[in-house]
């Protein structure tokens, strides 16, 4: 033991000098309970233990490591500490030299699987691992309310009774528990972001209570709790991006997107899903490392997300819509759903996670393989279709793991079929604009004779291998063709080069004939319609 140890002598009765035969008492029960090192920054902080000199009261408080300098000492008496200008050289001397004994804790920040030293850990209410862990390491994040509350019972009561064989309800809890699988996936795949699901339709139709037994699994779903994973969409962009940083493999739901007020909803969807937060400025004028999230977003709303956000085809591969789904049988069972998940909630998702350690962490990339492949196989062909399967993988490995590990029974053909059938009508939202194109030149195909060649006749004219329509005949045959806004149509089509835009940024061409200003649209043909529109050049 170091000599200047020896001096000491420490009880619940105080901190003594020991001099020869003589013990002198210097203050109060003080010492250093730990040594606690934040992993990300690597500084020193200490938990300081002590009786407060005035009501004898056992404290705890984290204080600077320099605060134990014989020089810096003295301030510690604002808290309480027994500590003056006459004791402060040995209380120094005593603290500095007990932290050779000190236990030391490691703390943690932000939630989500990481990597420490050997060990593959998840960071949630409390830190998870397959074995323990040689150090004592603390979750330091306090943004969400994930420790357990109530029964873990109740919660797989209802589970049972009012959730299992109802189809979307099984695929609202997969949506959430998803979270950790995706998370642990993107160290291995980049592309894995963050998924955002949107449930939209009518106000009766359960979205909220959906979203609600989602994030359950994880946490609070109480919307009045600050520390809730229920939020609303009413914040600003910043302010919701604030909300993700440094979450990872916990749910997190939007309530309400008509309460959006911000200025640039494509844009903030982008971010969300990229999992990137912004850069801030320091008081030195250099800027953060911006901060990170890779996780499940839900969003619900009466109205489609997917028409708010610009047709930007990255978009349609990071956010989903369930569009017009009846989520809930009755106003009975959303009100039970809810009122048993915002009294019981934090034990599923880890349970999940403790059983994935039982069953091998390693075995969820070779389960996502080969869920991605069946996909591969059965998903319809598109050209988003790698980044949508691997997305969807997500999904139905969870339910199969969730199934494997004796976690939650889940009917995985429903789970399939139910993602199926999204990605089916999805389709035909993404490729809307071709499929107009397709049906417009058939339409024109068997209409050729109100087509003039070179000159304007009845609805339009064929010239240079394209067709010019006017504006107004456009708009009625697309509505006759079922396309409910043309507006949408002609954008999807200028972003596919369909057009032939003679006025640069306008889409419209203008012309004149005898006398007559026309205004529509000059539509290239394809190499496979020419012939059939031009005969006699083939």
């Amino acid at each position: 033991m170091n000599n200047s140890t020896c001096k000491f002598s420490l009880s619940q009765e105080g901190l003594f000098l020991l001099e020869q035969s003589r013990k002198t008492r210097i203050c109060n029960f003080i010492q250093i309970k730990s040594i606690i090192i934040d992993k990300v920054t690597d500084i020193e902080t200490y938990e300081l233990e002590y009786r407060r000199r005035n009501t004898n009261e056992l404290n705890t408080r984290i204080i600077k490591s320099e605060d134990i300098q014989k020089n810096n000492i003295l301030s510690l008496s604002k808290y309480g500490v027994d500590i003056n200008d006459n004791n402060k050289s040995l209380v120094s001397e005593y603290l500095s030299t007990s932290l050779q004994t000190a236990p030391i804790k490691i703390t943690l920040n932000g939630y989500g699987w990481i990597q420490y030293k050997s060990q593959k850990l998840f960071i949630g209410d409390t830190i998870l691992s397959a074995a323990p862990t040689k150090e004592s390491l603390i979750n330091n994040a306090k943004k969400l309310d994930l420790a357990p509350h109530g029964y873990i019972e109740d919660w797989l009561n209802l589970y049972n009774e009012y959730i299992l064989g109802n189809a979307y309800l099984e695929l609202a809890v997969v949506f959430g528990l998803s979270a950790p699988i995706l998370n642990y996936l993107s160290e291995s795949y980049p592309d894995l972001t963050t998924i955002l699901i949107h449930i939209s339709g009518d106000s009766t139709a359960g979205k909220s209570t959906a979203s609600m037994l989602a994030v359950s699994t994880a946490g609070n779903p109480n919307q009045i709790s600050s520390k809730s994973l229920m939020r609303k969409w009413s914040g600003t962009e910043n302010s919701i991006m604030a909300i993700l940083e440094d979450i990872s493999g916990v749910p997190i739901a939007f309530d309400e997107l008509s309460s959006f007020r911000g200025d640039n909803l494509t844009a903030l969807v982008y971010t969300l899903t990229d999992g990137v937060g912004k850069a801030r400025a320091k008081i030195d004028g250099s800027l953060t490392e911006p901060k990170n999230w890779n996780t499940i977003i839900l969003s619900n709303g009466e109205a489609s997300i997917l028409t708010k956000l610009n047709n930007n085809t990255g978009l349609k591969a990071r956010a989903f819509e369930f569009n017009n789904i009846t989520w809930t049988v009755s106003a009975e069972q959303a009100e039970i759903i809810k009122e048993v998940c915002c009294n019981n909630y934090g034990h599923i998702l880890p349970l999940f996670v403790r059983n994935l350690f039982t069953y091998g962490t390693d075995k969820i990339i070779e389960v996502f393989e080969e869920e991605k492949q069946l996909l591969i196989e059965k998903f319809p062909n598109s050209r988003l279709k790698d980044r949508i399967v691997a997305k969807f993988a997500v999904f139905t490995t969870t339910a199969r793991l969730l199934k494997e590990t004796g976690t939650l029974d889940i009917n995985l053909d429903t789970v399939f079929e139910l993602l199926y059938e999204q990605e089916l009508s999805a389709i035909t939202n993404r490729e809307i604009g071709v499929i107009a194109y397709e049906k417009l030149l058939q339409y024109l195909l068997a209409n050729r004779a109100k087509l003039g060649y070179n000159a304007y006749k009845q609805i339009g004219s064929l010239k240079n291998d394209s067709i010019f329509i006017i504006r107004e005949e456009l708009g009625a045959i697309l509505k006759e063709l079922r396309f409910e806004d043309p507006a949408i149509i002609i954008k999807d089509w200028s972003k596919r080069d369909y057009l032939i835009t003679p006025e640069g940024d306008r889409k419209i061409t203008r012309k004149q004939e005898n006398n007559k200003t026309l205004i529509g649209y000059t539509i290239k043909i394809s190499e496979e319609y020419k012939p059939h529109f031009f005969p006699s050049t083939t």
